[in-house]
């Protein structure tokens, strides 16, 4: 029998509940359809180019707390996904929507 070790600097509980974590939200993706795509953390650089702004533009947005962000050892980290939340939450309905809303508003 061909058995191959390895080493990990995660004790065995915690390899456990990563192992255990993991293949439920396998299991859970499964079971809803949904499928997540894995975050990814920018600089400001990377998310300036992203949001198609200047990297100036962005620090501004930071100073005044506008923009989703992390800061580690004073530096600046952006998530690829709340980044598109943000720029998703600015959306504007369109015409027809809204009449479409106030259609319903009056039916009831």
């Amino acid at each position: 029998m061909n058995e191959t070790m390895f080493f990990s600097p995660l004790r065995l509980f915690e390899l456990e509940a990563l192992i255990e974590k993991s293949v439920k939200k396998v299991i859970s993706q499964q079971t809803t359809g949904h499928t997540v795509t894995a975050d990814r953390l920018m600089t400001i650089k990377e998310a300036a180019a992203f949001i198609k702004l200047s990297p100036t533009t962005v620090y501004n947005l930071v100073m005044k707390r506008q923009i989703p962000f992390m800061k580690n050892r004073q530096r600046l980290y952006f998530s690829e996904k709340q980044l598109r939340d943000w720029i998703e939450a600015g959306r504007v309905k369109t015409g027809e929507e809204i009449r479409q809303e106030a259609d319903q508003s009056t039916v009831r």
